[in-house]
């Protein structure tokens, strides 16, 4: 089991004869991607994937949903499946019972299955096919290039196991066996990073059977995964003059070699949320659409924050965003940006081209003037606090989680030192704020979900300048978020 995690989902209901036993007895071979399917669980009606009940074993795509909660399961470390063995036949008979009642099940057999949990790698969980046309459905996370094998077992099953995946996409494989206590066999490649399905049948979806289900995996086990994408947004600025997918520095770079499935927003540099937000809102759906995940998780920075709560609240897309991490938002705004429209010809104006110098930036024309303007106005105090918060409450179906930044001069020892180019905005704030990260205070970067306070300025967070971040790590603090986002199972 060191190396790897094929999938296991075995059915049982009692101890019987041995599963080398009965297959000897049977005359059965195991069946995976070889194209073969034993039965007709569909009568040659239309599958969940559109394509005909003809037994011929083919598989395509088909609709899908969201996963569910993780189940309880139990170690796999054996990799055997000796079924559930209460000792006792199913009440009504099992699979054995005949009902001339009944009725033909729905044709789309994705969409008629109910969650039945998560199956882990080398678990055990065990199941039960509670009537006729129940069909249980098990979510498995993967990484892309994960190669997995899935086992499936049931003394009064006649076994049917359908992997669709990921998300939306359809089938991917399907081994199915009219022979009662078969064991059937599904081995696959995951070519796309994200939630697959195992689902459950009788092959003539008739009757009851108890069962159990399993997983583990054969080839790049030491990938990882989140159940939906991720997708990262950056805040004021974008960093133009480096390119807007180094603004999280080396951060892609760095995850998405180990699994985890990325995707950086490119929003407008400089514009007023209303403007960037519905931008944000396009960019999920075309992930959406090119992992067909049912929702994603955000990492944003800054205004970006700020930009993915306007799309979740204001447009909406709390169904499609299932966390949001927050780091150093201005949620209450920001004084910089009160101080550069309240004197935009003294020191507000000259505070804002040093700004602008620092990040390298050059204002072509009146219209990016006005753009950069619009941001200053979406992220002043007096927005934040009298407009944009009243309208936009938090999602209840959205996981919020926010971190903010602090940092100082380098003999205060607050763990950081802060950015020279930082130096002017830093004692600004400091004098009508208190602890900031020299772009916005500390306090206002606090939200939903307050996780902690990083020693960091507006920089360090994103590893900026070019990864010159101090003793501030922000690799490895972008990679515990991903993390956490995995475990918590989002």
């Amino acid at each position: 089991m060191a190396r790897g995690f094929s999938i296991f989902v075995v059915m049982a209901v009692t101890a019987g004869c041995s599963d080398a036993a009965f297959l000897s007895d049977s005359g059965v071979t195991l069946s995976g991607l070889d194209g073969t399917v034993r039965g007709d669980p569909y009568d040659g009606g239309p599958r969940a994937d559109g394509a005909s009940g003809t037994g011929d074993g083919e598989t395509s795509d088909g609709p899908a949903d969201g996963g569910s909660d993780p189940s309880d399961s139990s170690d796999l470390s054996d990799a055997s499946f000796d079924g559930a063995s209460d000792g006792s036949e199913p009440a009504d008979g099992g699979a054995e019972t005949e009902d001339a009642g009944f009725k033909p099940c729905p044709p789309d057999l994705f969409l008629s299955s109910r969650p039945a949990g998560d199956l882990k790698a080398g678990q055990k969980q065990n199941g039960e096919v509670l009537h006729d046309c129940d069909a249980p459905r098990y979510s498995i996370i993967l990484p892309a290039g994960v190669t997995v094998k899935a086992t499936l077992w049931g003394q009064y099953l006649r076994p049917g196991l359908h992997i669709f995946g990921p998300g939306s996409r359809g089938a991917v494989a399907e081994s199915i066996s009219p022979l009662q206590g078969a064991v059937v066999t599904v081995e696959f490649t995951a070519d796309l990073a994200g939630e697959y399905f195992a689902v459950v049948d009788q092959a003539d979806r008739h009757g009851t059977a108890q069962f159990e289900i399993g997983y583990e995996c054969l080839d790049k086990c030491d990938l990882r995964a989140t159940r939906y994408p991720i997708v990262m947004v950056h805040g004021f600025s974008g960093f133009l003059n480096i390119g807007p997918i180094e603004y999280f520095y080396k951060v892609v770079d760095t995850l998405t070699p180990i699994g985890y499935d990325l995707h950086i927003a490119v929003l407008d540099a400089y514009n007023h949320t209303e403007v960037r937000g519905p931008q944000l809102a396009a960019f999920i759906d075309s992930v959406l659409a090119k992992t067909f995940a049912s929702k994603v998780n955000v990492i944003a920075h800054s205004q970006g924050c700020i930009d993915a709560r306007y799309a979740v609240s204001t447009l909406g897309y709390g169904d499609r965003v299932s966390t949001l991490c927050m780091v150093a938002s201005p949620h209450q705004g920001t004084e910089i940006c009160d101080l550069i429209l309240d004197d935009p010809t003294g020191i507000g104006k000259g505070l804002m081209e040093a700004m602008f110098t620092v990040l390298g930036v050059v204002l072509d024309g009146p219209e990016a003037e006005q753009n950069a303007h619009a941001s200053f106005v979406s992220l002043s105090t007096k927005y934040m606090r009298g407009e944009f918060n009243p309208k936009n409450p938090d999602d209840p179906r959205v996981v919020y989680k926010s971190w903010a930044g602090k940092t100082c001069y380098a003999w205060e020892n607050c763990g950081t030192a802060v950015n020279s180019y930082l130096v002017p905005t830093f004692e600004i704030l400091r004098a009508k704020a208190g602890d900031n990260d020299g772009i916005l205070p500390t306090e206002s970067a606090k939200w939903t979900g307050f996780e902690s306070v990083i020693a960091a300025d507006h920089f360090d967070e994103v590893g900026q300048i070019a990864g010159m971040t101090g003793s501030f790590d922000h690799l490895r603090f972008y990679r515990g978020i991903v993390e956490s986002i995995e475990a918590d199972g989002y």
